[in-house]
């Protein structure tokens, strides 16, 4: 693999993650592209120029992580970046959300995050190198109406995150956690998108806030970074 850093990116098939694929691909990353779909990843990423392995891997599940991992680092050695993406929600209000629902949310987000994390933080420290992305939301610092799991979800990532982040700070791995406001991607109902999709922002222009947080120099932190759509949220 020689000097090229090496991406691991969950929740990839589509949207913000598919996004920070190609984009990342394009720059010289070698990126193992992971979800449930990894046919899907393929048949998207066939037209980048540049490295990639597309691999499935469920989130929600110690013994996938944990594969998917091992087959990461028995092909490439390492993990520089790890972008925790994979999210699910439910629109619903907290009275109509279910016990499915709560779990189907909470195992994806906020366990998904944790598994992932936990199987490259021994890495990163043994070589006093690496970072951790985390695409959270502006639920995770909002009270929004019909998110209640959801935002639970991503507040969760965020304070573990932040706790992570000081215990980790000695070993020089930096940990940043994106909270993108309404963003146009297939989490929202057709009708959602098609009636805001002016006011909403692009899963390219949150790709790009990733590529700003890779590229900032070796001797500074982005810790958190706060985007909404110009008009704010919808």
């Amino acid at each position: 693999m020689g000097n090229k850093k090496v991406i691991w990116l969950t929740g990839a098939s589509t949207g913000i993650g598919l996004a920070i694929a190609k984009t990342t691909i394009s720059k010289g990353y070698f990126v193992y592209a992971t979800s449930r779909r990894a046919d899907v990843i393929e048949g998207e990423l066939m037209v980048c120029n540049g490295k990639y392995s597309a691999l499935n891997c469920d989130v929600t599940e110690p013994e996938s992580v944990n594969e998917t991992y091992r087959t990461i680092i028995s092909n490439s050695g390492k993990v520089d970046v790890l972008i925790n993406n994979a999210g699910v929600t439910a629109f619903k209000s907290f009275t109509d959300t279910d016990l499915n629902d709560y779990n189907r949310i909470m195992d994806t987000n906020s366990r998904g995050t944790f598994l992932c994390s936990k199987a490259v933080i021994d890495g990163m420290k043994q070589r006093k190198s690496g970072m951790i992305i985390n695409i959270l939301s502006i639920a995770a610092i909002s009270s929004l109406t019909e998110s209640s799991v959801y935002s639970a979800s991503k507040s969760a990532i965020l304070t573990y995150s932040n706790v992570l982040r000081e215990e980790v700070r000695k070993d020089r791995i930096k940990i940043c956690n994106i909270l993108p406001g309404a963003t146009n991607t297939e989490m929202w109902a057709e009708e959602v998108r098609e009636k805001f999709h002016d006011k909403m922002m692009n899963s390219e222009s949150i790709s790009d806030v990733v590529n700003y947080v890779l590229d900032a120099p070796d001797d500074i932190a982005i810790e958190e970074i706060i985007v909404k759509p110009v008009e704010g949220n919808i």
